[in-house]
C-alpha cells in the first residue's frame, strides 16, 4: 500500500470513479495501472470539523486501519476515503466497523 499524493492521481479516481457510501466514509474506487500496491489517499475536509487536531486525530485512526487491513486491500486499485461529518463524534470502533463494511464490499 502507497499513499497517493499526485494530481494525476486524485483527478483520474474523480474521473473514473466507483462510490461504497458508508455511515462515517464515502469510499471512491477506480483501477490502477500494472500496479502490485493499492494506492490509497484519505480526504478530511474543512467541511467536517475546522478544528485540524480532530481532522488528524480522524486521520490517524484511518491510517491505523489502513495497517490492519494493509494484506486485505484490493491490488491494483487507486482508492480515495473520505470522511463524512459524522464520523467526528464516534470512536475507534465505529470508524473500524464502517470501513470494513465498506472494503468488505469492494474486496
Amino acid at each position: 500500500m502507497r499513499y497517493i499524493s499526485a494530481k494525476k492521481d486524485f483527478d483520474e479516481i474523480y474521473a473514473r470513479h466507483k462510490r461504497y457510501p458508508g455511515r462515517f466514509f464515502n469510499l471512491l474506487v477506480c483501477d490502477g495501472e500494472n500496479r502490485q500496491t493499492c494506492l490509497v489517499a484519505i480526504i478530511i475536509s474543512k467541511r467536517v470539523d475546522k478544528r485540524a487536531v480532530v481532522r488528524n486525530k480522524i486521520k490517524r485512526r484511518v491510517r491505523a486501519f489502513l495497517r490492519e487491513w494493509e494484506h486485505n486491500l484490493p491490488e491494483q486499485k487507486k482508492m480515495l476515503i473520505i470522511a463524512k461529518p459524522e464520523a467526528v463524534e464516534v470512536g475507534w470502533e465505529s470508524i473500524r466497523t464502517d470501513l470494513e463494511d465498506i472494503l468488505a464490499r469492494v474486496v
